[in-house]
C-alpha cells in the first residue's frame, strides 16, 4: 500500500470500458477488510485513529460499512469525532480519497462504499472498486491510500471521563458479490490507560523516595540509641 507520504494518485483513463479489467474480473467477487490502528494504547481524552481498506476482486455492488460506538466512551458532541472518506477526481484527473467529512452518529454510522465512487461514461454505474494499475496482480482503489488518504479514515475522540481498560470497535462490511449477499466482520482493540498507568513512573519515584526516607529515619533512630 502507498504510505501516503507522496502526493500521488492514479489517473483513470476516460476510455476504460470496465472499472475492473484484470483476469477473472467478471467472476463472483470476494472482499474483506484490512484495518490499521494507529495507536493501540492511549489516555482518556485522546483520539483513536483508524484507517480502513477493502481488499479483493471480482463482481461487487451495494457495499456498505457499519460500525457503532459507545456513548460513554466516544465524544460525539464536540465535532472532534469524524470520518474522512469519499472518492473524487481532482483537477489533474487523479483520484483521491478524503473528500467527505462525516460526523460520528452516536446511534450508529453506515457508509456507502460502492455507489459513491467514480463513474466514467463507459461504466454502468459509479464504483469505488476500480483498477488503479495494470499488472498481472491488479490493485484496486480501495486497497490503497490515494494522495495520502485511506478509503475510510476514522478519528474517534475519547471522553476524558471514559473508563480505563481494554475497549473494542466492531466493523460490519456487507456487499453483493454478483450472486448473493456477503457479510464480513472485523474487531479491533485498544487500551485506555488508567491513572496509575499514566503516572507509573511518578508513583515509582515517590515510592522510592518514601523507601529511602524510611531507611534514613530508621538508621537515624538506631544511631540515636547509642
Amino acid at each position: 500500500m502507498n504510505d501516503g507520504t507522496l502526493p500521488k494518485g492514479p489517473v483513470i483513463p476516460k476510455n476504460r470500458l470496465l472499472p475492473r479489467e484484470g483476469d477473472h474480473a467478471e467472476e463472483i467477487g470476494s472482499y474483506g477488510l484490512a484495518i490499521r490502528l494507529h495507536n493501540s494504547v492511549i489516555d482518556p481524552g485522546d483520539t483513536v485513529e483508524v484507517e480502513i481498506f477493502f481488499s479483493g476482486y471480482g463482481q461487487i455492488t451495494s457495499s456498505k460499512l457499519v460500525f457503532y460506538t459507545s456513548p460513554n466512551l466516544i465524544d460525539t458532541d464536540s465535532g472532534m469525532s469524524y470520518i474522512l472518506t469519499g472518492l473524487d477526481e481532482e483537477e489533474d484527473r487523479k483520484a483521491t480519497w478524503g473528500h467527505q467529512r462525516i460526523p460520528i452518529d452516536p446511534t450508529g454510522t453506515a457508509l456507502d462504499m460502492s455507489d459513491s465512487g467514480l463513474a466514467l461514461r463507459n461504466w454502468c454505474k459509479a464504483t469505488s472498486y476500480f483498477d488503479v494499475c495494470q499488472t498481472p496482480l491488479p490493485t484496486i482503489a480501495t486497497e490503497q491510500k490515494l494522495r495520502g488518504y485511506a478509503p475510510v479514515h476514522l478519528f474517534l475522540k475519547t471522553k476524558k471521563s471514559a473508563r480505563p481498560g481494554m475497549h473494542s470497535l466492531q466493523f460490519l462490511y456487507t456487499y453483493y458479490d454478483g450472486r448473493q449477499w456477503r457479510s464480513y466482520s472485523e474487531t479491533i482493540q485498544y487500551t485506555l490507560r488508567s491513572f496509575y498507568q499514566r503516572h507509573e513512573m511518578k508513583v515509582w519515584l515517590l515510592g522510592a523516595i518514601a523507601a529511602l526516607l524510611a531507611t534514613v529515619i530508621a538508621i537515624h533512630t538506631i544511631v540515636s540509641w547509642f
